[in-house]
C-alpha cells in the first residue's frame, strides 16, 4: 500500500514540475492598436449599450412552459425512483 502511495506521490510531483515550465515558452504578443481596432471597439461599446438598454419582460407562455416542464419533470421523478429502489432490492 505505501508503495501505490509513493508512487502515486512521484508521479504528482513530476506532474506539478512539468507543468510549471510549460508556461516558459509563451510570451505576451503586443499588439498594435489602429485606428480600425478603435472603430471596432467603440462599435462593441454601442451594442453593449444598447443590449443593456433593453428591459426583460414577462411572457406568461414562457412562464406557463416552466410551470408544465417543472411538473413533468417532478412527476417522472416519483416512478424512476420507485424503479431504482425496486432494482436494488433485487440485486
Amino acid at each position: 500500500m505505501n508503495k501505490i502511495f509513493s508512487k502515486l506521490g512521484v508521479i504528482g510531483l513530476l506532474s506539478l514540475f512539468l507543468l510549471s515550465f510549460s508556461q516558459i515558452g509563451m510570451s505576451n504578443e503586443v499588439f498594435d492598436i489602429t485606428k480600425e481596432t478603435v472603430l471596432v471597439a467603440e462599435q462593441d461599446v454601442l451594442v453593449v449599450e444598447e443590449a443593456v438598454e433593453e428591459t426583460p419582460t414577462l411572457n406568461s407562455g414562457d412562464t406557463a412552459w416552466m410551470i408544465v416542464a417543472t411538473i413533468l419533470v417532478i412527476v417522472m421523478a416519483i416512478p424512476g425512483l420507485a424503479l431504482f429502489y425496486g432494482g436494488l432490492v433485487r440485486v
